[in-house]
């Protein structure tokens, strides 16, 4: 009801991408993050959950061929070299695209983007707080410390500082995000609001997963103007779908009991969703169609409307109506 035919093909590469932890590799190649365009992909939001599912394949595979010794030793190391590998390419020429991807459309900002190579920096620092956790149980930040580091998040989410992501507003929500993590656990007072800051926490990854879609579909279905009381509305709307959802999915599912008799069920709804994909992908029109998208012009009305502005005026086919007053 709410894709063009183009908009339906990039979805059911999205969607193979999201089946596959590689959707992260996908988007790149259809448009930039931040552009409008981006707005009307109901599976945008999946990109960040395919790179964190490479890094818990990748991570723990690293720990475990290298000795225990070494192992803070290795994750400091792979911290410096994510993080020159990712702020080298956001400098670099933005025309620039990475040398295995030189025939993608994408530059190498958007690559530094979505890779997780040019990404895992971030994460990173969320498994050395967790090794200082295991190894160095009384390391605690001050309380005073935890205060500037929550102010310093809502600063860098409140106001805009670049435009450039990540940047130095990632740079202090990571340290700063780390630092809360390593404090105290009782430096926020316990009372109603800190009471819901984690219940939201706690209903964060359903929220995520049911928001964009929504918001994705307004945008398609008021082509890009969509009235702020409906944007209004979806955030409840995408607050109470998290909750049902985290509820009735996420915590049965994680649940040992239900593990086992989860998994037959969860397999096969994964294989059902991935065959169409498969089959629609590996459709000729399908194919046809992905190269025409890419490199065709848009003619517009009809093909001779190339260089339909001429001294003589603009050729007849070229108009709709007899007295066209916009371009």
């Amino acid at each position: 009801f709410f894709l063009t035919k183009s908009q339906w093909s990039d979805y059911l590469e999205q969607l193979l991408g999201a089946l596959t932890f590689t959707a992260n590799f996908v988007l790149p190649g259809q448009t930039g993050y931040f552009e409008q365009s981006s707005d009307g992909k109901p599976l945008l939001h999946i990109w960040s959950l395919s790179l964190e599912e490479q890094y818990y394949f990748v991570l723990p595979l690293f720990l475990f061929l290298i000795p225990r010794k070494l192992r803070l030793v290795g994750l400091l190391a792979l911290f410096l070299v994510s993080a020159f590998w990712c702020f080298s390419w956001l400098t670099a020429s933005m025309q620039d695209a990475p040398l295995l991807w030189r025939l993608n459309s994408a530059t190498k900002y958007e690559w530094a983007f979505y890779l997780l190579p040019t990404r895992a920096w971030e994460l990173l620092a969320g498994s050395i707080c967790a090794w200082i956790f295991i190894y160095r149980p009384n390391f605690c930040v001050p309380k005073q410390i935890c205060y500037l580091a929550m102010a310093s998040i809502v600063f860098s989410g409140a106001v805009k500082v670049s435009s450039v992501h990540p940047g130095f507003p990632a740079i202090v929500v990571v340290i700063s995000t780390s630092l809360l993590l390593l404090g105290d656990g009782a430096w926020l007072p316990r009372n109603v609001f800190s009471k819901w800051i984690q219940k939201s926490g706690d209903w964060s990854y359903s929220i995520y997963l049911v928001h964009w879609p929504l918001f994705s579909f307004a945008h398609l279905g008021y082509i890009g103007d969509v009235p702020q009381i409906i944007s209004g509305l979806l955030i409840v709307v995408s607050v109470l779908l998290g909750y049902v959802q985290y509820k009735y999915v996420e915590t049965p599912f994680r649940s040992i009991s239900s593990k086992k008799t989860a998994m037959l069920p969860m397999l096969a709804c994964t294989l059902m969703l991935a065959m169409p994909s498969l089959a629609s992908i590996s459709h000729p029109l399908y194919k046809s169609q992905s190269t025409e998208n890419l490199f065709s012009v848009n003619y517009g009305l009809d093909k001779t409307c190339s260089d339909s502005f001429t001294s003589k005026g603009i050729k007849a086919e070229c108009m709709y109506g007899i007295s066209p007053n916009i371009v």
